[in-house]
């Protein structure tokens, strides 16, 4: 099965089109390599070192430009600190996958923790009409109407938020 695997994530990644030993056995080395390169930028990750974890996902990005991962770089590259690489990263994602809610929420919280409040609420309300049980969204589109004195709406909002997510 880890076999099967391997070999299908080569061939996504354009290896494997012969099978002559050498070439497939490069396709592996290749696959094995961005596996090891992802499974280091967890660890970063899960370390705090938020920086080095984003110089290792773009190595990721590089071979694997998906959606996914740009989303994933996106994220890094926010806790890393590195906001104009998250607005980037995110904007690769959405040209990807242009009605992804998760790309929209991430960006919007980018611009939300940044105080850039009217992209925030553009990109959050965007991500929330799009699937309403992104409770973050909701709680961040809550703080900048209690931000500007529009009470009713953050109530509305952070009781969006609990409907999304109880716990």
């Amino acid at each position: 099965m880890k076999y099967l695997a391997i070999c299908f994530f080569a061939l996504l990644m354009g290896g494997c089109a012969s099978t002559t030993n050498q070439q497939t056995g490069g396709a592996f080395e290749q696959a094995d390599y961005y596996q090891k390169l992802l499974h280091q930028a967890q660890v970063a990750y899960q370390s705090q070192d938020f920086t080095t974890a984003m110089l290792l996902m773009e190595q990721v990005v590089a071979n694997d430009p998906s959606a996914e991962r740009w989303l994933q770089l996106g994220s890094l590259a926010h806790k890393a600190g590195n906001a104009s690489r998250a607005q980037l990263s995110f904007a690769n994602a959405l040209k990807l996958k242009p009605d992804w809610p998760l790309a929209y929420e991430q960006i919007g919280l980018l611009y939300f923790d940044h105080a850039m409040h009217d992209p925030a609420v553009k990109n959050l309300e965007h991500a929330v009409s799009l699937d309403a049980s992104l409770y973050r969204a909701w709680n961040a589109l809550g703080i900048i109407a209690d931000l500007g004195g529009r009470f009713d709406d953050a109530e509305q909002a952070y009781q969006q938020a609990i409907l999304a997510r109880p716990d």
